[in-house]
Protein backbone atom coordinates (compact mmCIF):
# COMPACT_ATOMS: atom_id res chain seq x y z
CA UNK A 1 0.00 0.00 0.00
CA UNK A 2 0.85 4.00 -0.61
CA UNK A 3 2.13 5.71 2.36
CA UNK A 4 -0.76 8.02 2.97
CA UNK A 5 -3.43 5.40 1.60
CA UNK A 6 -6.16 3.37 3.91
CA UNK A 7 -7.54 0.66 2.58
CA UNK A 8 -11.85 0.23 2.44
CA UNK A 9 -11.64 -2.10 6.08
CA UNK A 10 -9.68 0.71 7.55
CA UNK A 11 -12.28 3.31 6.76
CA UNK A 12 -15.10 1.16 7.88
CA UNK A 13 -13.39 -0.26 10.91
CA UNK A 14 -12.62 3.66 12.10
CA UNK A 15 -9.02 2.57 12.35
CA UNK A 16 -8.10 5.29 9.70
CA UNK A 17 -10.04 8.03 11.39
CA UNK A 18 -8.67 7.31 15.14
CA UNK A 19 -5.30 9.32 14.60
CA UNK A 20 -7.61 12.38 13.27
CA UNK A 21 -9.47 12.00 15.95
CA UNK A 22 -6.54 12.49 18.46
CA UNK A 23 -5.42 15.65 16.84
CA UNK A 24 -7.66 18.81 17.52
CA UNK A 25 -5.51 21.03 16.00
CA UNK A 26 -5.76 19.29 12.37
CA UNK A 27 -9.49 18.35 13.02
CA UNK A 28 -10.19 22.30 13.15
CA UNK A 29 -8.04 22.86 10.63
CA UNK A 30 -9.75 20.54 8.27
CA UNK A 31 -13.97 20.74 9.52
CA UNK A 32 -13.75 24.40 10.62
CA UNK A 33 -13.96 25.53 14.44
CA UNK A 34 -11.70 25.65 17.42
CA UNK A 35 -9.77 23.02 18.46
CA UNK A 36 -11.51 23.12 21.78
CA UNK A 37 -15.09 22.21 19.79
CA UNK A 38 -13.35 19.06 19.39
CA UNK A 39 -12.57 18.21 23.08
CA UNK A 40 -14.30 15.01 23.81
CA UNK A 41 -14.30 13.35 20.49
CA UNK A 42 -11.61 10.66 20.69
CA UNK A 43 -13.03 7.49 19.50
CA UNK A 44 -14.89 6.73 16.27
CA UNK A 45 -17.91 5.79 18.29
CA UNK A 46 -17.91 9.28 19.65
CA UNK A 47 -18.91 11.12 15.99
CA UNK A 48 -22.08 9.01 15.89
CA UNK A 49 -23.56 9.67 19.80
CA UNK A 50 -22.13 13.73 18.77
CA UNK A 51 -24.38 13.61 15.78
CA UNK A 52 -27.67 12.10 16.94
CA UNK A 53 -26.95 13.01 20.55
CA UNK A 54 -24.96 16.25 21.17
CA UNK A 55 -25.16 18.21 24.14
CA UNK A 56 -25.18 20.99 21.43
CA UNK A 57 -25.49 22.09 18.12
CA UNK A 58 -21.83 22.49 17.53
CA UNK A 59 -21.25 18.88 18.54
CA UNK A 60 -23.91 18.05 16.33
CA UNK A 61 -22.81 19.89 13.59
CA UNK A 62 -19.40 17.93 14.26
CA UNK A 63 -20.68 14.70 14.15
CA UNK A 64 -22.46 15.03 11.30
CA UNK A 65 -19.37 17.03 9.39
CA UNK A 66 -17.31 13.58 9.95
CA UNK A 67 -20.16 11.19 9.09
CA UNK A 68 -20.11 12.38 5.89
CA UNK A 69 -16.29 12.66 5.39
CA UNK A 70 -16.28 8.90 6.13
CA UNK A 71 -18.96 8.24 3.68
CA UNK A 72 -17.17 10.16 1.19
CA UNK A 73 -13.92 8.57 1.65
CA UNK A 74 -16.07 5.31 2.29
CA UNK A 75 -17.57 5.68 -1.62
CA UNK A 76 -14.02 6.59 -2.87
CA UNK A 77 -12.91 3.10 -1.87
CA UNK A 78 -15.60 1.50 -3.08
CA UNK A 79 -15.30 3.38 -6.50
CA UNK A 80 -11.85 2.12 -6.78
CA UNK A 81 -12.58 -1.18 -5.64
CA UNK A 82 -15.20 -1.15 -8.79
CA UNK A 83 -13.05 0.41 -11.45
CA UNK A 84 -9.99 -2.42 -10.61
CA UNK A 85 -12.45 -5.36 -10.62
CA UNK A 86 -12.63 -4.60 -14.36
CA UNK A 87 -9.13 -4.09 -14.51
CA UNK A 88 -5.73 -5.65 -14.55
CA UNK A 89 -4.73 -8.08 -12.05
CA UNK A 90 -1.88 -5.84 -10.96
CA UNK A 91 -4.54 -3.09 -10.06
CA UNK A 92 -6.44 -5.69 -8.02
CA UNK A 93 -3.66 -6.18 -5.86
CA UNK A 94 -3.49 -2.40 -4.90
Amino acid sequence: MVRGESDLEDIVAGVGIEPLLRDKGRLAAIFGGKASDYEGLNEPKDISEWALNGKNEAQKRIGKILIQYIAEQMGRAMACLINASWGEEWQLER
